[in-house]
């Protein structure tokens, strides 16, 4: 354990010689706020989702296999990125360094990807950026950013977008998508995704009738279904970006039905915690995303992407 520890200190030291910059350089914007009384309640779920997830990584970096490698590993990767993860932390340098170098080789030019997934993998891509400013990532951040379609956007594309500004990685590419995914849902019917995606873009637009509009929508159709959505993870992710820059009522309502709702819900084994579409009573991922075996993994990542930023990166030393 000592051996490890010390190549674990070599290891921070060599990364921070190489990348001076990394986590050191501020985002556009600092990210917001979460109530202090968040997590009070069940302060290990998010930890023990965390270390389940670090243990499902496999030793060239990756989660998943197969045709699910970029999918998987992206959702991954951002779950410890959204906790303010680099290469350089503590517990999780390691899982993060390794998954950063697994998704960079799943990223060159002539890499296929679907649509959401390509979208999935800029908003990794962006928000490892943010963190580390690495050049490699803003390279491969930018080659697929410039990839990405917007003629029939997904939701994930809305989240890739905003992150996009926040980083730094691209922002004039977004803030010109941004008015070309909205036209492209002017005429979806309503629902909560769809509302909670148009929210964040219009947050940041800085469009106050539009967001409150959107915020409406959210209201009368309740966040408390987000189960009912043919696509409930998603819903989740982006209701909880949406309401926590939303702030205020609406936040509180969401945080507190629905973070308790995930703790009763974590299957637990020791200090390891993660979740099934059992445990939370909904319709299990799309096969054609993923395989069976694979589910658990991403229903526990995309959990994770629901639950707030820390209010700092997480120290380099």
């Amino acid at each position: 354990m000592k051996n490890i520890r010390i190549s674990h200190i070599v290891f921070r030291l060599l990364i921070a010689s190489l990348f001076p910059t990394l986590v050191l350089k501020a985002r556009e914007e600092p990210a917001p706020r979460p109530p202090a009384r968040l997590l009070r309640t069940a302060p290990d779920v998010l930890p023990a989702a965390l270390s389940w997830l670090s243990q499902h990584q496999d030793a060239e970096g990756y989660w998943g296999s197969g045709e699910s490698h970029a999918l998987l590993t992206s959702v991954s990767l951002l779950a410890f990125l959204l906790q303010g993860e680099t290469p350089l932390s503590w517990e999780h340098g390691l899982t993060v360094s390794k998954g950063l170098r697994a998704l960079i080789r799943e990223t060159s030019p002539e890499a296929i990807h679907p649509p959401e997934r390509r979208a999935l993998i800029v908003w990794c891509l962006s928000e490892a950026y943010g963190l580390t400013r690495i050049p490699i990532v803003l390279e491969s951040l930018k080659t697929q950013s410039a990839l990405l379609e917007f003629k029939s956007p997904t939701q994930w594309h809305s989240l890739a977008v905003d992150s996009m500004i926040t980083s730094g990685g691209n922002p004039d590419l977004a803030r010109l998508a941004i008015p070309r995914i909205i036209e492209a849902w002017a005429n979806q019917p309503p629902d909560l995704a769809t509302q909670a995606a148009l929210f964040l873009l219009a947050h940041r637009q800085r469009n106050h009738a539009d967001q409150e509009r959107h915020l409406e929508a959210i209201r009368r159709l309740d966040p408390t279904n987000w189960k009912k959505h043919p696509s409930p993870l998603l819903t989740a992710i982006l209701l909880s970006h949406a309401l926590l820059r939303a702030g205020g009522k609406d936040w509180t309502q969401w945080s507190e039905y629905f973070f308790p709702l995930l703790a009763r819900s974590q299957v637990r084994k020791g200090n390891l915690g993660w979740w099934t579409a059992e445990s939370l009573d909904i319709e299990p991922p799309d096969s054609r995303l993923i395989s069976a075996d694979e589910r658990n993994l991403f229903v526990t990542a995309c959990l994770l992407l629901t639950y707030p930023p820390p209010r700092t990166p997480s120290s380099a030393f």
